[in-house]
């Protein structure tokens, strides 16, 4: 039986890409595009699809906060991940004259990470954000709107048909995005793994340095620590961490349980 993934749609999304990088040498599959993040977490949930492909962080723009949301919110499991160098390109409508440029449509990621071109190129355009860099592309062509340009993947461009003006960011440049896939399961040990976790520390001074303290004295590497606002209270926050190593390593599973301890809120992400 085929493997669903589900993943942020449009076609032509960077989402995209990452599902078939991530799928490519694996079984039989087919795939979900999906309208917004919240709806490929729902078709997890509901059996829908096996598996489900969200952007994490960016290497220029940081973590995606919607998605670190939907970790602290929904029951779903970490299951691997995809690291994709990001190249935008610059698209108009066929016909449309660039110097009449007025509005430029992506997802604010893109639209942020390619921010100071645009102030430099197109001082005084407006930037109208979507749920992907996919539905821009849609929105532009379907509203034939001659006065839109669209931040894009090269394929998305294709897809819809567009005129490519040029690639935004040189190829030196360092523009990588992490996805997760997101499954109902925890995946067996690999042997190069990398386990999440969501805590919270409560108030008080040293609080998180006992935390941080054990991964230390178990020699466990954290590759990132990151807070996120708890939204119940001000100043409140939950932390996501990353870890070399799986669940079921000893030293792994023994820090999870010394951590759960110390405090008030550990939710396992996967491995």
């Amino acid at each position: 039986m085929a493997e669903t993934i589900a993943y942020l749609g449009p076609q032509g999304t960077f989402t995209e890409e990452a599902a078939f990088a991530w799928s490519r040498d694996k079984r039989e599959k087919c795939y979900l595009p999906l309208a917004s993040s919240g709806e490929v977490i729902t078709s997890i949930l509901r059996g829908r699809a096996d598996k489900g492909i969200l952007p994490l962080e960016n290497s220029r723009e940081g973590s995606v906060g919607q998605t670190l949301d939907i970790l602290i919110d929904e029951e779903v499991t970490i299951a691997g991940e995809i690291i994709l160098s990001i190249q935008h390109y610059l698209f108009i409508l066929p016909g449309a004259d660039f110097k009449k440029i007025k509005e430029i449509h992506s997802h604010p990621q893109a639209l942020a990470q390619c921010r100071p071109f645009l102030v430099a190129h197109f001082p005084g355009a407006k930037e109208i954000p979507h749920l992907s860099t996919g539905a821009a592309a849609a929105s532009v062509v379907a509203g034939k709107n001659n006065r839109a340009a669209v931040l894009a993947s090269k394929r998305s461009g294709d897809i819809y048909g567009l005129v490519p003006l040029r690639a935004v960011l040189p190829e030196e440049a360092c523009n990588q995005t992490r996805f997760i896939v997101l499954g109902r399961e925890t995946p067996p040990p690999s042997g190069d793994d990398k386990t999440s976790f969501l805590f919270s520390v409560g108030k008080g001074p040293g609080l998180l340095y006992r935390v941080l303290a054990v991964f230390a004295a178990s020699g466990i590497d954290l590759t990132k620590i990151e807070s996120r606002p708890a939204k119940r209270v001000l100043g409140e926050y939950i932390f996501f961490l990353d870890c070399r190593g799986h669940l079921q390593d000893a030293v792994i599973s023994s820090a999870q349980e010394e951590v759960r301890k110390k405090v008030p809120f550990l939710k396992v992400l996967g491995s």
